[in-house]
């Protein structure tokens, strides 16, 4: 699977609130992807530093060869001067 799209909303985002992320994961293969899959999505500021994280899982979806699937998650981020970066 890769990521064929990715989007963040709202830009900026502002310390202490939410960010929705969508992207599209996209099966390259020749066969169809039947097992559950997870991706991993990881917000960091400008110096590098993670603030926030999730794992969104998917345990129902089968994704057909050359198919895709939108799959989304929303962030916060932590309040004050930590999510600002450098």
């Amino acid at each position: 699977l890769i990521v064929s799209a990715l989007d963040a909303t709202p830009t900026p985002v502002l310390t202490g609130g939410t960010v929705f992320v969508q992207w599209t994961a996209r099966n390259n293969g020749q066969a169809p992807v039947t097992n559950a899959f997870s991706d991993r999505v990881i917000l960091r500021n400008a110096g590098g530093s993670v603030l926030a994280t999730r794992v969104v899982t998917d345990t129902s979806t089968t994704i057909a060869p050359l198919g895709s699937v939108v799959r989304s998650t929303t962030l916060t981020l932590p309040d004050g001067p930590t999510a600002a970066g450098p």
